[in-house]
């Protein structure tokens, strides 16, 4: 086995939606399309599910108890609840990278 074919065994990985390399994180590994597929589908995934009605009334009830409100009577979500979600969506995609 050549130096060259233990590199491309190196960089082989299971997808996911880790970029860089854990060892060396200045390193970035090689991103097939099936890893940019899957990176797609998760974030689509979680997205759909952060704003889903249910969910901005789920945070609705639990932000309701400090007197703030993600939705307005009419049930759609207001400035803070669609704010409050994109927040909540950002920290759930960092948390997934780890």
């Amino acid at each position: 086995m050549s130096a060259e074919d233990d590199d491309k065994v190196k960089n082989h990985r299971k997808p996911s939606i880790f970029l860089l390399d854990k060892e060396n994180k200045k390193s970035p590994m090689r991103v097939t399309s099936l890893d940019k597929w899957i990176i797609a589908v998760i974030i689509t995934i979680v997205s759909i599910i952060i704003y889903l009605p249910f969910t901005y009334r789920l945070t609705n009830r639990v932000v309701g108890v400090a007197g703030f409100k993600t939705t307005k009577d009419t049930g759609i979500p207001n400035l803070f609840g669609i704010i409050l979600h994109a927040v909540i969506f950002i920290i759930i995609i960092r948390l997934l990278m780890h």
